[in-house]
């Protein structure tokens, strides 16, 4: 994802609602993801953050707007999102 385009509105509120470094609560959002009372598509959220971490170009000033995460790299932005997505969802498993 290029700086110019920006991640899918359902990604955007995640991130904005539950990744914010001044109220991280990716714990609160594994469990809201399991709960059979969830707000959002949970299928669509996963398959979201999946292909923003598999993206070849990450827009780390994207995600700097919506949660303040600082990274020098898309590396380093790339494995946040991985960190987000394990925590959430478990290991990843590979698509190709």
């Amino acid at each position: 994802m290029s700086a110019d385009n920006s991640f899918p509105p359902l990604l955007r509120l995640i991130l904005r609602t539950f990744c914010h470094v001044e109220w991280y609560e990716v714990h609160e959002l594994a469990a809201i993801a399991k709960s059979p009372d969830v707000d959002f598509d949970v299928a669509q959220f996963k398959r979201e953050l999946m292909q923003a971490m598999e993206s070849p170009r990450i827009s780390v000033e994207e995600i700097h707007k919506l949660t303040s995460e600082e990274f020098e790299t898309e590396d380093e932005a790339r494995q946040w999102l991985k960190s987000v997505y394990d925590k959430v969802f478990g290991t990843p498993r590979r698509t190709k």
